[in-house]
């Protein structure tokens, strides 16, 4: 199906088009993907920003290095993999359910962030909303989106853009 012409899309209204509506499998999986990676980073920055190194969170969850990589880039993210990283940085995860829990860490991830001046959206580091098409472009382009473990498009990139502007 193609999108009419109008000036400006949602981003649901871009999903539902290029990846599927909610609840179709495809678009499950890009939402699992999606929550995944923002999950991975949150812990890492919230890793970064207790200046511990991958190894000395690994030691403190009683895991190896690799695995802290891992779960940094998204992969083998799993509910108590989220609460065991979270608590041995300090988050009280206790007597949550399992979105409760990842919503508790989302939250503090987002706190320290906002109480170290990372800022939160794109255009707060002046990024321009009509340079977000040629970003995409060339971050499709780019030589490392081979390596990446999924497919993608310039639409989708586009479409992560604008959701951070």
């Amino acid at each position: 199906m193609i999108m009419k012409e109008k000036d400006f899309y949602t981003l649901e209204e871009i999903e539902d088009e290029f990846i599927g509506v909610k609840g179709t499998p495809k678009r499950d999986k890009y939402e699992a993907d999606l929550n995944a990676f923002l999950i991975g980073e949150a812990i890492k920055q919230a890793r970064e920003a207790r200046n511990l190194t991958q190894e000395q969170l690994g030691e403190l969850m009683g895991v190896k290095r690799a695995q802290i990589s891992k779960i940094e880039s998204g992969k083998s993210i799993s509910f108590s993999t989220i609460v065991r990283a979270f608590k041995a940085m300090g988050v009280n995860t206790d007597g949550m359910t399992e979105s409760e829990g990842i919503g508790a860490a989302v939250d503090a991830v987002r706190k320290l962030s906002l109480s170290i001046g990372i800022p939160q959206k794109l255009h707060e580091i002046n990024v321009k909303e009509e340079d977000l098409h040629q970003l995409a472009v060339d971050a499709f382009n780019d030589v490392c989106t081979g390596g990446n473990p999924r497919p993608t498009s310039v639409e989708e990139i586009e479409a992560l853009y604008r959701k951070a502007f």
